[in-house]
C-alpha cells in the first residue's frame, strides 16, 4: 500500500478503454470504431479528450481492438490532403476545435492482448507498462460526462486532494451517481461509509450488478475513476482468483477496488453541473443526441 499523501498527486496520465467489438452497433461497426460515431458536434472519442485536455492531463493511452485501432490513428493523425481542401474551400475553422485538443494531447494507441480476456480490468492491465508509478485516470470509451463548468475528471481530482489534505490515505476517486432500484442491477454499486461533505463520500465495498435487495445503496459508479498504480497490485492478485476458480464472473476492477477501499481511503464523488450520457448501444446513443441537443449545443 502506498504510504500516506499530504496532498493527493494529480494523474498525469490518462487510460481510455475503448477495446470492445461494439456489436450492438453492427454493421457500421464492422467498418469503422464505435468512439468515432458523433454525439452533436463532436465523435464520443473527441468528447473525451477534450474532458482530459481540460482537466490538465497530457498523456493519453488508448486501449483499442486490432479491429478498431487502425481507424482511431487515422481519426488522430494529421491529414495534410483534407486540411489543404479545407484552406481552398476556406472552411478551415471546421478543424478548430479538433486541432485545439488533439495538438494539447500526447495520444497513443495500444492493442488489448485476447489472452487477458475480457472485462474492466483488462485494459488496465493492458497498459499497466506505461503507467509506471504515476496516479492515472480510467475513462470507459462509451461513457460521455457533459459539462458547462468544470469537467467531471477535474472534480475528481479536486475531491482527492481536498479528502488527502485532512490525513486520508486516498487510493482511488470514483464518480457516481443516484438511480433507482430498478436499475442497479446494470452498475456497480457503492456503500458509503462516510459524507465528507455533500457529494463526497467514503466507501469499503463496490458490488458489480447487484440485484436491487443485494444492493447496498442507489449510487452507482460509472466510467470515471482515479488511481494510484497500486490498484494493479490489487487486479494482480484477483487476476489469480479468476484464473483459479471458474465461477467467477467477468475479469471487473470492483474486487480490486474494494480491496483498496479495505485497506485505504476510496471516493465516490457526485459531480456538480454534469450531466452522465452512456453510447452502448443506438438507443443511449440517441438519448446522448438528445441531452446534447437541448442542454449542449453550445459546448
Amino acid at each position: 500500500m502506498s504510504n500516506k499523501q499530504q496532498t493527493f498527486a494529480t494523474p498525469t496520465v490518462a487510460i481510455i478503454a475503448d477495446a470492445g467489438r461494439a456489436t450492438r452497433f453492427l454493421p457500421a461497426t464492422k467498418i469503422g470504431a464505435k468512439s468515432l460515431i458523433p454525439v452533436g458536434s463532436k465523435p464520443t472519442l473527441l468528447w473525451i479528450l477534450k474532458e482530459i485536455k481540460e482537466s490538465g492531463i497530457k498523456e493519453v493511452i488508448i486501449v483499442a481492438n486490432r479491429y478498431n485501432a487502425g481507424f482511431i490513428s487515422k481519426f488522430i493523425e494529421f491529414d495534410k490532403d483534407l486540411v489543404e481542401y479545407l484552406k481552398d474551400k476556406q472552411k478551415t475553422h471546421l478543424l478548430d476545435e479538433y486541432f485545439d485538443i488533439i495538438e494539447a494531447l500526447d495520444i497513443e494507441i495500444i492493442i488489448q492482448p485476447q489472452k487477458l480476456g475480457y472485462g474492466t480490468a483488462v485494459p488496465l492491465l493492458s497498459a499497466r507498462p506505461l503507467i509506471g508509478s504515476r496516479n492515472f485516470a480510467y475513462i470507459f470509451g462509451d461513457d460521455l460526462v457533459f459539462y458547462k463548468d468544470k469537467p467531471a475528471l477535474a472534480q475528481l481530482i479536486d475531491a482527492a486532494k481536498k479528502v488527502s489534505k485532512l490525513g486520508h490515505d486516498v487510493t482511488g476517486v470514483s464518480i457516481v451517481e443516484e438511480v433507482p432500484l430498478d436499475v442497479v442491477h446494470k452498475y456497480g454499486v457503492i456503500k458509503p461509509t462516510q459524507n465528507f461533505e455533500d457529494g463526497i463520500y467514503s466507501f469499503d465495498l463496490i458490488i458489480e450488478k447487484p440485484s436491487k435487495e443485494e444492493a447496498p445503496s442507489n449510487l452507482v459508479a460509472f466510467g470515471r475513476y482515479i488511481f494510484v498504480p497500486e490498484l494493479f497490485e490489487a487486479l494482480l492478485e484477483y487476476k489469480d482468483q479468476v484464473k483459479k476458480r471458474e465461477d467467477l464472473p467477468e475479469f471487473y476492477i470492483q474486487p480490486a477496488m474494494t480491496k483498496l477501499a479495505q485497506e485505504s481511503t476510496q471516493l465516490a464523488v457526485v459531480t456538480k453541473n454534469t450531466k452522465w450520457a452512456t453510447t452502448g448501444d443506438p438507443v443511449n446513443m440517441y438519448k446522448a443526441w438528445d441531452l446534447w441537443y437541448k442542454e449542449y449545443r453550445d459546448s
